[in-house]
């Protein structure tokens, strides 16, 4: 397992932000994907999303949401 730290972000409405190594693998993806059923947005570098992309539509998929490539 891998661990992850969060940052609550003080605006309104709220967020939070994960941090740490091997997020698209680790269980906290899918779980806060279930409770927001709504919109995500994944922030990362130009060469991580040529990399992950894949992986990480896939994994949503496998997870039962409906996920889209823009």
């Amino acid at each position: 397992m891998h661990t992850i730290s969060s940052l609550a972000i003080p605006v309104n409405p709220k967020y939070t932000v994960y941090i740490g190594s091997n997020l698209l693998f680790h269980e906290k993806l899918a779980q806060t994907c279930r409770e927001l059923a709504r919109r995500i947005v994944i922030i990362c570098q130009d060469t991580l999303v040529r990399i992950y992309v894949k992986k990480l539509f896939e994994f949503l998929h496998a997870e039962g949401f409906d996920a889209y490539i823009l």
